[in-house]
């Protein structure tokens, strides 16, 4: 009988898109985002924030997406910007 790929104990209910492996729920619960870095598409990983949202009923638990949002635009921005037309002589002022 098959058994899960991280703790070898249990049977395995879960595909687990990180290790493209098959887990127990019980791994999945406790690693997830801790040693596993679950891809946003997993489902297993939507499923559980959204029984979060609903179980203590906090309509604002994206600010991790927003934080990474905002950030992934301010590195686009600071890109963008003259620092990589500066010229050594400037850099050095």
């Amino acid at each position: 009988m098959k058994k899960c790929f991280l703790c070898n104990k249990r049977i395995p209910k879960r595909f687990c898109l990180y290790y493209q492996n098959d887990i127990c729920s019980l791994c999945c619960g406790e690693k997830r985002r801790e040693e596993i870095i679950c891809p946003k598409d997993c489902s297993y990983l939507k499923s559980a924030q959204t029984h979060l949202k609903e179980k203590l009923n906090i309509p604002f638990l994206n600010y991790e997406e927003d934080f990474n949002k905002n950030l992934r635009k301010q590195l686009i921005n600071l890109k963008n910007t003259r620092l990589r037309d500066l010229k050594e002589e400037e850099i050095l002022e």
